[in-house]
C-alpha cells in the first residue's frame, strides 16, 4: 500500500476540514435524485493491486483541494475554501512544459503546437487564501477573515515548496474552442495513475485517458471545473491525456499527473 503523508494542519483549518469533507460527501458524491443532472462520470479499469511506492501522491491532495475549492465557491464558504487552500499548500508540485498536439475541427484535423503562455494558474493556494478571506470579510466576518489570512501565512510558509519530496507535476496551458489537447504522459506499471484537470476559469472541459493500443481506460466528462482520472497501468508505457473543449470559447487549465 502506498503511504501518503498528510500535509500539516493548522488549528484553524480542523474544523474546515471537517466541515469541508462533510461537505463535499454529502454533494459531490451524493446520488443525483431522478431528474436530477448527472454527476460527473468517471470510467476506468478493472485495476490489479498497486504496488508500493516511496514519495507521497500529491496529485491526489491536489484533486481532493480543488474539489473542495469548487464546493466552497458554489456555496461561498470561506472554511471550506481555507480548507481547500490549505491542503492545495501541502500538496504543491513542479511546474513542467509538455509538449501538446491539438485536434481541431468537425474533421478533427491534428496539429503540433507548444504551450501557450497563460497568465491564469489553477492550483494557487495563496489565491485561494484570498478569495476565503475575502468572503468573510463580505459576510461581515473579520475575525474569521484575520484568522484565515494569519493561517495562510504559516501554511504558505511552511508547505508551499515546489519540488519538495513527492510525486507529481504540473501544466498549464490553453485549449482552444470546439479543440482537444493531446499530451502523451510515461507512467509507471502497477503504480496507481494519476492525471486531473482543473480550470482556472471555473469552466468546463472533459479528460479522457487512452493506452498504447487506443483503448480508453479512464475518462471524466462530467460539468465540474475539476476533471480527474485514476487507474492502475498493468506495465510501464505511454498514455495519452486528451483535454477537451466542446465549448465555443478557449478555456485555460492546469493538468496535474504522478
Amino acid at each position: 500500500m502506498t503511504t501518503e503523508t498528510t500535509p500539516r494542519i493548522p488549528g484553524l483549518t480542523w474544523a474546515a476540514i471537517l466541515l469541508a469533507a462533510l461537505t463535499l460527501s454529502a454533494s459531490v458524491f451524493a446520488a443525483p435524485a431522478d431528474g436530477a443532472p448527472a454527476e460527473p462520470q468517471t470510467q476506468n479499469q478493472t485495476p490489479p493491486k498497486p504496488r508500493a511506492v516511496n514519495g507521497p501522491d500529491r496529485v491526489a491532495g491536489l484533486t481532493l483541494a480543488s474539489r473542495l475549492a469548487e464546493e466552497g465557491r458554489k456555496n461561498r464558504s470561506a472554511l471550506t475554501l481555507a480548507a481547500a487552500a490549505e491542503i492545495m499548500a501541502g500538496s504543491q508540485v513542479p511546474e513542467v512544459k509538455r509538449g501538446k498536439t491539438v485536434e481541431t475541427g468537425p474533421d478533427g484535423a491534428s496539429t503540433s503546437n507548444s504551450p501557450m503562455p497563460i497568465s491564469d494558474r489553477s492550483g494557487d493556494p495563496q489565491a485561494l487564501f484570498v478569495e476565503a478571506a475575502a468572503i468573510a470579510r463580505e459576510d461581515s466576518n473579520e475575525p474569521l477573515a484575520a484568522a484565515i489570512e494569519s493561517a495562510a501565512l504559516t501554511s504558505l510558509k511552511g508547505n508551499g515548496r515546489r519540488g519538495a519530496r513527492g510525486r507529481g507535476e504540473s501544466h498549464s496551458d490553453r485549449v482552444m474552442p470546439h479543440s482537444t489537447d493531446i499530451y502523451n504522459v510515461r507512467f509507471p506499471g502497477g503504480v496507481t495513475a494519476r492525471a486531473t484537470v482543473v480550470t482556472g476559469s471555473g469552466q468546463d472541459v472533459d479528460l479522457f485517458v487512452f493506452d498504447q493500443n487506443g483503448s480508453i481506460v479512464a475518462y471524466d466528462n462530467g460539468l465540474e471545473s475539476t476533471g480527474a482520472c485514476t487507474w492502475v497501468p498493468e506495465k510501464t508505457g505511454e498514455y495519452s491525456l486528451r483535454v477537451s473543449n466542446t465549448t465555443g470559447v478557449s478555456v485555460d487549465y492546469t493538468l496535474f499527473t504522478n
